[in-house]
């Protein structure tokens, strides 16, 4: 027996200036089967005082440290029994109909996974994300990032995945995509596990629908240039930014995905764009992060580690080479 419907899952680390106005605006959705499940990994900033005042009603899970927001989640996935699941960052704010038209548009669409609908920046104006796809450079691409909504977005269609800031799910999907009992791979502990979970969905036949009517704002940290078209995560002006430990993380995950998910097919049709971008990623990280060089045998041992895992998602796969491409921009 289902426990709800749908479970909001939101991963709380210091989260103190965004948590309410998340959790606020659960609160206020038109669609009232929800359970929320809040999991703190070893917050100092007073907001896990502020959720236990506050908000009584929910689940919270209360981790001793920062175990990583992959863990987090699947600790949330975990906490209820329902049909669908939206995990959310702490600086995700819903307009109030978005879980009604979530579950609304996964009933058309039996063999939907997973959904993401239109989400903007704080203005109302700038979009954040209108679906995921694959750069055929391997970077994760978010569709319309930083560019003017004009209505470019506003059709239904299918795209390959969804943006992890606010993502929905259903559970039987989840279920099916596991790995040793991980919906996210906990090896990621962050960075790429959306793009990972969505890749190995679409490798086992589910279908990822962006759904426009379905609107959130987040308040992503760092700015966008106006007008760029796609984001990625490993963009230079992006990756500058990171801490070593965080640069660490976002190429062990990138080679990590690749090696579970992808084709040597597919390797070899792109390898005008994956090999100029290695060239310039590794150049550019010896330069600017010469200790992360240091951490590089321990990041081999992580990455070939991931085979296993590679040939438990291969020999899950039902469907073929062509159906991936169109996920590759």
């Amino acid at each position: 027996m289902r426990d709800t419907d749908v479970s909001a899952v939101v991963v709380n680390w210091n989260g103190a200036d965004d948590i309410c106005s998340c959790l606020d605006s659960i609160r206020m959705q038109s669609y009232h089967h929800i359970g929320t499940v809040v999991v703190d990994n070893g917050s100092t900033d007073g907001s896990v005082q502020m959720i236990k005042e506050r908000y009584k009603d929910l689940i919270l899970i209360e981790n001793d440290g920062n175990l990583g927001y992959c863990r987090a989640l699947n600790q949330g996935i975990d906490a209820l029994e329902c049909e669908f699941v939206l995990c959310l960052n702490t600086d995700i704010r819903l307009e109030a109909d978005y879980v009604e038209k979530a579950v609304t548009t996964m009933g058309d669409f039996p063999r939907g996974g997973m959904l993401s609908g239109k989400i903007l920046r704080f203005d109302g104006k700038t979009l954040d994300s209108a679906g995921q796809f694959i750069g055929r450079d391997r970077r994760p691409r978010e569709r319309g990032y930083g560019g003017r909504d004009r209505g470019q977005y506003d059709a239904r269609e299918f795209v390959f995945s969804v943006c992890g800031a606010v993502a929905f799910y259903r559970r039987k999907m989840l279920d099916q995509v596991a790995l040793d009992g991980q919906y996210f791979d906990e090896d990621y502990f962050a960075f790429y596990e959306d793009l990972d979970l969505g890749w190995r969905a679409q490798l086992l036949g589910w279908s990822c629908i962006y759904e426009p009517g379905a609107v959130a704002y987040h308040q992503r940290g760092a700015t966008a240039p106006a007008g760029r078209r796609v984001f990625s995560v490993l963009s230079a002006k992006q990756f500058a930014r990171r801490s070593t430990a965080t640069r660490y993380h976002i190429i062990k995950n990138r080679y990590m995905t690749m090696i579970k998910n992808d084709s040597p097919e597919s390797l070899l049709a792109d390898m005008l764009f994956i090999m100029p971008f290695e060239a310039l990623l590794w150049c550019y990280t010896a330069l600017s992060s010469p200790m992360l060089m240091l951490r590089l045998p321990g990041m081999a041992r992580e990455i070939f580690a991931s085979l296993h895992k590679r040939r438990l998602v291969q020999s899950k796969r039902t469907v073929g080479y062509d159906m991936i491409r169109k996920g590759i921009i």
